[in-house]
């Protein structure tokens, strides 16, 4: 509250020590430091000034925090409206005033974070704890409140979706400018959890250039909303490899396979080294039966990935996706040394056991690829609509263990 960001607290804290004499720099030395330091300056040097000044009368500076007024930006939480009919329900909850506020404020975020019908499982849930409650404490809502904080974070899971999602709020902006100053420039880097999937492990970097495609990347469960902010993140950069990639997958897995082959096709264009799109573009052009561009595709993937592993001979990722290809081209023997060599380096990964599965399905080694994809989807491998439309998997599909397994997923 006194300098209207939480990141200064550090240096406040440091003004502190200074002033004890725990630190072995002047007072000089370290106002000196945040001007050539450059970010927040001013706020920076008002905490430092605080710190030392908590030091001397803790009192007076707490006093004049409590005085200071409004909550910083940072601090802020946007939500959306909540619709009529969650509103009613939350207005009838036996709880008290403060809780029933809190609850309205959790279920607006989950129909941001979602949609109303998820929001509406969470007021129906916590309505329920809150009848148990009144029933046997009329005057107590200390266990509605604990149900509603907590079945909050169970549903709102920050993955790296939902971290996309809070990105574009106006409070992750304040944040920023409290830090760089209003306009500064802002790069995030994140991982969603499809890449995992497929065995990439790097964080993609995402400036602010990249916001529809945050937008997109936030809507992952709502595909024709998607869609539509991959488009806008596609016209704003044509040369954007990750907005390509992405609305490729999302029509693949809606089983619009000519749509997902042209916009592999597009995303291979920008990034000719990335060896796994062109195997995508195949299993698109395999689904539509299209059998020369499918083969031409993985000639152009294997290419691609033997040059790679020439440079990094113990890149699971580039054999098992080797391997596959190499068994659609004939190639059997190298294939399943591929398979197998992916699998001994990373035995336990689930994209690494997923995509084995794929390749073993290939080999006809029906067991084996059984084994790989339970141990992979326990784990958490694999969309459920994704591997309903891998046509890599077409072999053990008519398996009773597939189906098995899909139904867990």
């Amino acid at each position: 509250a006194l300098t209207g960001s939480a990141a200064t607290a550090n240096v406040l804290l440091v003004g502190v020590a200074v002033q004890h004499g725990l630190v072995p720099v002047t007072p000089a030395s370290i106002e000196r430091a945040i001007e050539l330091n450059g970010v927040a300056a001013g706020a920076n040097r008002a905490a430092f000034a605080w710190g030392r000044t908590y030091a001397v009368d803790p009192d007076d500076v707490t006093r004049r925090a409590g005085d200071a007024g409004a909550t910083p930006p940072t601090q802020l939480v946007t939500v959306p409206e909540l619709p009529t009919g969650l509103a009613r329900a939350v207005a009838g909850l036996d709880a008290d005033t403060e809780t029933a506020a809190r609850v309205r404020l959790l279920a607006a975020d989950l129909v941001d974070y979602q949609s109303e019908r998820y929001a509406r499982t969470f007021v129906d849930t916590v309505a329920r704890v809150a009848a148990t409650e009144h029933r046997v404490a009329p005057d107590s809502s200390r266990l509605t409140d604990a149900a509603a904080r907590n079945l909050h974070k169970l549903m709102a899971y920050k993955d790296e979706y939902e971290v996309a999602r809070l990105l574009l709020l106006p409070e992750a902006t304040a944040a920023a400018d409290s830090v760089g100053g209003r306009g500064a420039s802002v790069t995030w880097h994140l991982h969603p959890p499809l890449l995992a999937r497929l065995g990439v492990h790097r964080k993609l970097r995402f400036g602010s250039w990249s916001r529809p495609l945050l937008h997109a990347l936030t809507l992952s469960k709502r595909h024709a909303e998607a869609e539509q902010e991959y488009e806008t993140a596609i016209r704003l950069d044509p040369k954007l490899f990750e907005a390509h990639y992405f609305k490729a997958r999302a029509c693949f897995q809606e089983g619009r396979h000519e749509d997902a082959a042209k916009a592999f096709e597009r995303a291979a264009a920008v990034r000719p080294e990335d060896f796994q799109t062109p195997s995508l573009v195949a299993l698109a052009y395999d689904a539509l039966g299209r059998e020369e561009e499918s083969v031409a595709a993985r000639r152009r993937a294997v290419g691609i990935i033997e040059r790679h592993l020439d440079l990094n001979p113990d890149d699971a990722r580039a054999l098992y996706l080797g391997a596959i290809d190499l068994c659609y081209l004939g190639d059997r023997e190298r294939s399943r040394e591929w398979t197998d060599r992916a699998l001994a380096l990373d035995p336990d990964d689930p994209a690494v056991l997923y995509n084995v599965a794929c390749a073993y399905a290939q080999l006809g080694l029906v067991e084996k690829a059984l084994d790989c994809l339970e141990r992979g989807t326990l784990n958490g491998a694999g969309h459920r609509a994704w591997i309903e439309n891998d046509p890599d998997l077409n072999a053990i599909r008519s398996h009773p263990r597939f189906q098995s397994i899909l139904a867990r997923i």
